[in-house]
């Protein structure tokens, strides 16, 4: 027999191998064969098929990691033990299947679409309290208007007349001064700005 055997641990296996006794009774034999394995001996009877043949049938053995484990067979004759094999068990064949976990697909798009659907009612209330928020600001303009009409002044910003003379209108009147006519000066509309420190 082989000191490397494949062992496949999902199924059951039959491993077979020839031995021959000599010097005692080949009828008085018992045979094991032995795998030494997570601290503990796991042992199968071997039985023999024909004169210098045996096999052992070990089930599937899904408790085995996937590695190499010490093996041996012993016979016991006429009061006698031995050792006649030592080798190793190569364990194959293990279906090994890893995963990650679970996620709800529905949960995660109803979720999605639940926090989209809040983040623009945030939006839109936002934009309300700016809009809300411009339409009772006033200017400073305003506010100082409303306090200088309320002191019985003048507004920062107004329109006063300022007299205004062209040539033209300077030759005419000079000619309506000779003939004893006073004409009054004509006045123009001009839009200034009044400042004053408010208190």
């Amino acid at each position: 027999m082989d000191n490397l055997i494949n062992l496949n641990n999902t199924k059951s296996n039959t491993l077979e191998f020839e031995m021959t006794i000599e010097g005692a009774n080949s009828s008085d034999v018992d045979c094991h064969f032995v795998i030494e394995a997570k601290g503990q001996d796991f042992r199968f009877k071997a039985k023999r098929d024909e004169d210098n043949r045996w096999t052992v049938d070990i089930p599937a053995m899904p408790y085995l990691d996937r590695t190499t484990y010490k093996c041996y067979t012993e016979v016991v004759t006429e009061g006698q033990y031995f050792k006649p094999m030592d080798g190793n068990v190569n364990v194959v064949g293990s279906a090994e299947i890893f995963t990650s976990t679970p996620k709800n697909k529905t949960v995660e798009s109803d979720i999605k679409r639940i926090e989209e659907a809040k983040r623009l009612d945030e939006n839109r209330e936002e934009k309300r309290k700016n809009q809300s928020w411009r339409q009772k600001e006033k200017s400073i303009e305003q506010i100082a208007n409303e306090l200088m009409k309320g002191k019985g002044e003048k507004p920062l910003v107004e329109n006063e007349e300022k007299p205004v003379e062209n040539s033209k209108d300077a030759k005419v009147r000079a000619i309506l001064e000779e003939s004893g006519i006073k004409p009054k000066k004509k006045k123009e509309k001009v839009s200034f700005v009044r400042t004053k420190l408010l208190n």
